[in-house]
């Protein structure tokens, strides 16, 4: 089976066990390490803060599943973890997960350049994001967006 087929079964196998459950599916990519192969999942709670605990238990869940259905006909390990604070925000729902966090934008301005922002998003809709930085409200066009991560500030 080639990889990216194996990534869409596992993503459908994920999104039909756990569609319910209040976890998200942020990335799925599959690596050779030492000759063997390597499925990592990055997973989340819809409303953010996934512990290892339940990064655990989605692991055991879908071996169960790819083991009993076969679908992996080579040694493998799945890796399921954390998308981490620094990971990049894709979509509209990552960034409606993120109203009233501090991120950083990098997005293609209107004179066909590149522009950053930083800022507290304040709204997401179907077209764009709205993002409040010092004295000022930037809309940004979700298809103009180049980059976007949340900033975490440490010691508030």
């Amino acid at each position: 089976m080639e990889r990216a087929e194996l990534l869409n079964k596992v993503k459908d196998i994920f999104d039909a066990e756990f569609a319910d459950s209040g976890y998200v599916l942020v990335d799925i990519s599959t690596s050779i390490i030492n000759r063997q192969l390597n499925i990592r999942l990055a997973v989340d709670r819809k409303d953010g803060g996934i512990n290892l605990g339940e990064c655990a238990g989605i692991n055991r869940r879908l071996c169960e599943i790819l083991d009993r259905e076969d679908l992996v006909q080579e040694s493998y390990v799945l890796e399921v973890a954390s998308p981490g604070v620094d990971r990049p925000l894709a979509g509209e729902a990552d960034f409606r997960r993120n109203i009233h966090h501090t991120i950083f934008v990098m997005f293609e301005d209107e004179a066909g350049g590149i522009s950053q922002i930083e800022g507290e998003l304040l709204e997401v809709n179907a077209g764009g994001i709205a993002i409040k930085a010092k004295d000022k409200t930037v809309d940004v066009p979700l298809d103009r967006i180049k980059k976007a991560k949340q900033r975490v500030k440490l010691g508030d």
